[in-house]
C-alpha cells in the first residue's frame, strides 16, 4: 500500500469503494472546484525528508529533500486541475518546446541526450560548444504564491481556476514528527514536492 496523506485515507480504500464513491466524489470535487473550498484533512500534508545522495550528513535542512504526503482525494483533485489547464490554456500557449520538466515523454534523459546530440554536431561541425548550466536551490520551496499567480494569468487560465490553486497552496498545512514530537506550519510560499 502507498503512503497515506494527513486524511489517512490509502488509496486502496478508494479503488475498493469506486462504484458507490465516484457520484459522491464528482458532488464533492465540483463544490470545492466552485467554493475554492478544500477540506482541512486534504490540506494537512505530511512532510518526510529523505536524505540526499551523497551527503555525508543528514543534520543540515538542506541535506535532505522534503517529499509531501498529500491526500489521495487532493491529488485526484489536482490531476483533474493539471488535466483542464493542460488542455484548455496550454493546447493554445504550450511549454517552451525546449523544456523537459513537466511535459509527457520528457525526462531529465531527454533533456541530456538532446545536449549530447547538439555537443555532437558541434563538434563534428568543427564549431565551439558553450554551455551554461543553472541550478535553482530550493525552487520549489521557495517559488512565491504571486509568481505562481502571475504567470497562470499570463496563461489566461480562467480566475476560478488561479482561486482554487491559491486556496491550495496558501491554506494547506505542513506538518512533520520525529521521535513522537510533531511540528506544523502554514507555509507563505513554495509548492509542495510530490505534487501534480
Amino acid at each position: 500500500y502507498k503512503t497515506p496523506g494527513g486524511d489517512g485515507i490509502y488509496p486502496a480504500m478508494l479503488q475498493h469503494g469506486m462504484g458507490v464513491l465516484v457520484p459522491i466524489l464528482v458532488k464533492i470535487f465540483r463544490a470545492s472546484y466552485l467554493l475554492a473550498y478544500i477540506p482541512e484533512a486534504w490540506r494537512k500534508v505530511k512532510v518526510v525528508f529523505i536524505p540526499k545522495a551523497g551527503k555525508s550528513s543528514s543534520i543540515q535542512a538542506r541535506d535532505n529533500r522534503p517529499i509531501s504526503l498529500s491526500s489521495f482525494l487532493l491529488k485526484v483533485m489536482e490531476k483533474v486541475i493539471h488535466q483542464n489547464i493542460k488542455q484548455e490554456y496550454l493546447s493554445m500557449s504550450p511549454l517552451e518546446r525546449s523544456q523537459h520538466a513537466y511535459q509527457k515523454g520528457k525526462s531529465t534523459e531527454t533533456a541530456l541526450n538532446d545536449l549530447v546530440t547538439m555537443i555532437e554536431k558541434s563538434l563534428e561541425a568543427k564549431e565551439l560548444a558553450l554551455g551554461c548550466f543553472l541550478d535553482i536551490g530550493g525552487a520549489f520551496d521557495n517559488t512565491s504564491y504571486d509568481s505562481i499567480e502571475r504567470a497562470a494569468r499570463k496563461r489566461e487560465i480562467d480566475p476560478q481556476t488561479i482561486k482554487w490553486i491559491k486556496v491550495m497552496l496558501e491554506k494547506r498545512i505542513v506538518y512533520s514528527e520525529l521521535g513522537g514530537d510533531s511540528l506544523a506550519a502554514v507555509p507563505s510560499r513554495g509548492c509542495p514536492q510530490g505534487g501534480v
